[in-house]
C-alpha cells in the first residue's frame, strides 16, 4: 500500500490495519447482537399470535355452548301460555323471557369480544410481519 522506504507510512499502515481488524470484529458482534434480539421479537410474536390462537378457539366454544342454551331457552319461552292469567305461568313466562335475554345479551357480548380478537390477530400479523434474522 505505501512505499517501504517510508517508515512512517509503515506505521500508519499497521495502526489502519488494526484499526479495520477491530471494526470487522466489532461488526460481526453487532450482527449478532442485532439477529439474536430479532429472533428474540419473532419469537414473540409467534407466542402472541399462539395465544390469541388459543383465546379465540375457546371464544368460539363459548360462544357455541350459548348458542346451544339459547335454543331450548327460547322454545320454553314459546311454549308458555300467553294468554292465560294465572300468575304461576305468568311468572314462568316473565322468568324465561329473561333467562333468554340474559343469555341472548351474553351471546352477543362473547361475539363482539371474537371480533376483537380477530382484529388483534390481524393487528399483530401485520405488525410483525418478519423479524427473523437472514443468515449470510
Amino acid at each position: 500500500l505505501f512505499p517501504s522506504h517510508d517508515r512512517p507510512y509503515k506505521d500508519v499502515e499497521k495502526k489502519f490495519s488494526s484499526i479495520a481488524s477491530s471494526a470487522e470484529k466489532e461488526g460481526e458482534k453487532v450482527d449478532k447482537a442485532f439477529n439474536k434480539a430479532t429472533t428474540s421479537i419473532s419469537n414473540s410474536a409467534e407466542a402472541t399470535r399462539s395465544e390469541l390462537a388459543e383465546t379465540i378457539s375457546f371464544q368460539k366454544k363459548i360462544i357455541s355452548e350459548l348458542e346451544r342454551q339459547l335454543g331450548p331457552l327460547e322454545a320454553e319461552f314459546r311454549r308458555l301460555n300467553m294468554a292465560t292469567s294465572d300468575p304461576r305461568v305468568m311468572e314462568a313466562r316473565q322468568k324465561a323471557s329473561q333467562a333468554f335475554k340474559d343469555v341472548k345479551q351474553e351471546l352477543e357480548g362473547e361475539k363482539a369480544a371474537l371480533l376483537e380478537l380477530e382484529s388483534q390477530v390481524k393487528q399483530n400479523d401485520a405488525a410483525h410481519v418478519s423479524f427473523r434474522p437472514t443468515t449470510p
